[in-house]
């Protein structure tokens, strides 16, 4: 996935000089790291935005905790964190009694990532403001503002 994305950085640059609100404002690069959520390679305040993509449920707790705080650490203030991941219990009410199952397919910490209030959790130090929450069949994707 990383290897294709980087063949297409140039869509990328396109894509966010088109979604800028200063069109003539230069877009800097994009990168995509693939490292140990909890300890990534880069300095402090030094990224407009970071994307997980079905990370969350794999992860203790604890190991979510210490993601969402340095995922802050490497914020700009102002950037975004977009979290997309699995539906959790209340997304789709009707799927409720069966989106647990999931946990059977050597998942040993789903059942923990469908109670967790994503939003309690990156807002609770005054880190970041929610923004958005767009579900798509299965898929739960959440924007937050680091404050």
């Amino acid at each position: 996935y990383l290897e294709q994305a980087r063949k297409n950085l140039n869509y990328w640059r396109r894509f966010r000089q088109e979604q800028s609100e200063n069109k003539a404002e230069k877009i800097g690069p994009t990168r995509f790291i693939q490292a140990n959520a909890e300890d990534l390679p880069v300095e402090d305040s030094s990224q407009d935005c970071v994307v997980s993509v079905y990370l969350f449920h794999e992860l203790p707790p604890e190991a979510r905790e210490n993601v969402v705080k340095e995922v802050a650490r490497v914020l700009k203030k102002g950037g975004k964190f977009i979290l997309t991941d699995s539906l959790q219990y209340g997304d789709r009410p009707k799927i409720d009694p069966y989106i647990g199952n999931f946990a059977n397919f050597n998942e040993p910490w789903y059942d923990t990532f469908l109670r967790e209030d994503f939003g309690k959790l990156l807002t609770k130090d005054g880190l970041f403001t929610c923004e958005e929450k767009v579900l798509s069949s299965v898929t739960k994707t959440l924007s937050f503002t680091r404050n």
